[in-house]
């Protein structure tokens, strides 16, 4: 990925690494999991940040 996205996601990455986990620039707190994968065909490994959000489970 290319642009403004890949950028965005870099500068997140890049402060997720440096604070331990923490992101305040953001806003997104300790609510983002770093997620690595490779592409199945070209064999690029990636890393994207995401959100992750608590299951809640409402009894009954």
């Amino acid at each position: 990925m290319s642009g403004p996205h890949a950028d965005w996601n870099q500068q997140i990455i890049d402060e997720f690494r440096a604070n331990g986990g923490d992101i305040t620039s953001r806003g997104f707190g300790r609510s983002l999991v770093l997620v690595h994968h490779i592409g199945a065909k070209s064999g690029i490994e990636r890393v994207a940040p995401v959100m992750a959000s608590a299951r809640t489970t409402t009894p009954g």
